[in-house]
């Protein structure tokens, strides 16, 4: 427990009892929405605030602000639509 309040890739792999892939921790990280700005790091860690954001889009699918989260994780091309290959 190193208290910088900054979550690393792997820490973000423990969450939900390792239930996250390599894949969408990488999404997440690259692509997902970060309502508290990024920082120099962005690459490397997710303030304590942008983990907040995470943790209700995954908590609670069902508002529009998580569907708009996970689509951003998803959509790989970044072309606003969906396919059989993301």
């Amino acid at each position: 427990h190193d208290r910088d309040y900054r979550i690393t890739r792997e820490d973000l792999l423990k969450y939900g009892d390792h239930s996250l892939s390599h894949m969408i921790v990488d999404r997440i990280f690259d692509a997902a929405p970060r309502p508290f700005g990024k920082s120099e790091d962005s690459k490397e860690y997710l303030s304590y605030e942008d983990f907040i954001f995470f943790m209700l889009s995954e908590e609670d699918k069902s508002n529009e602000v998580s569907v708009r989260y996970w689509f951003a994780c998803v959509d790989v091309d970044g072309d606003a639509k969906l396919n059989n290959m993301e």
